[in-house]
């Protein structure tokens, strides 16, 4: 199968995957949990999988000596809740409800304030990109399975360098940004994976 993200790049793999993004600036302070125990394989390690996804950045990170991230659980729920509001609808956009426009900041950001993270101040507060793709696994731990297919996202994020059109790649060495969140669910009925990054220099909360 193809690869496919932001509609605008083509690479072989054996995996069909999109991605897109919308950016912005914002802040993070210690939070509260994450995931509802449907949303997630019971038989994938969601720390190792959050792990890995985050020592994929750093190490980028490390090698244009930029700050590390760090992983920010209130990011992670708000990534989890649009990934879950995917699964539901079927399918992954930016769009929240009553948005027209693709991008719709001040929808978005009244979005985020619902989940009770509360952004203020001028200019954009906020990033996030999307990706998603069919998923499969049945054996025992599936944590492999799980960590070689959201691979496939990252790298598409990274082939970004280079390119005039790089959003997502931006987002990876991005020298504002200082935490990130990974939201991931999964459709077992349609083996399909919605995944969901947000990212902040700070995350206010309730």
């Amino acid at each position: 199968m193809s690869y496919y993200f932001d509609d605008q790049y083509r690479l072989s793999r054996c995996l069909t995957f999109a991605i897109m993004s919308f950016f912005a600036i914002g802040l993070c302070f210690m939070p509260t949990p994450s995931v509802h125990a449907s949303s997630f394989p019971s038989n994938v390690d969601l720390k190792k999988v959050q792990s890995t996804w985050l020592g994929w950045y750093n190490t980028v990170r490390t090698k244009a000596k930029l700050p590390l991230y760090t992983y920010c659980p209130t990011l992670q729920r708000t990534a989890t809740a649009w990934s879950t509001t995917a699964k539901e609808r079927g399918y992954l956009n930016h769009k929240r409800n009553g948005q027209t426009a693709y991008y719709d900041y001040t929808l978005i950001k009244k979005w985020f304030a619902a989940q009770g993270v509360v952004f203020s101040g001028s200019g954009t507060l906020f990033t996030e990109n999307i990706g998603w793709g069919p998923y499969s696994c049945t054996k025992k731990d599936c944590t492999s399975e799980m960590i070689d297919t959201i691979r496939y996202t990252f790298d598409a994020y990274m082939a970004e360098k280079g390119k005039s059109y790089r959003p997502h790649y931006n987002s990876v060495v991005s020298s504002v940004y200082t935490k990130i969140g990974l939201g991931i669910v999964v459709d077992e009925k349609k083996g399909k994976l919605y995944l969901t990054v947000h990212y902040a220099k700070k995350v206010p909360t309730m």
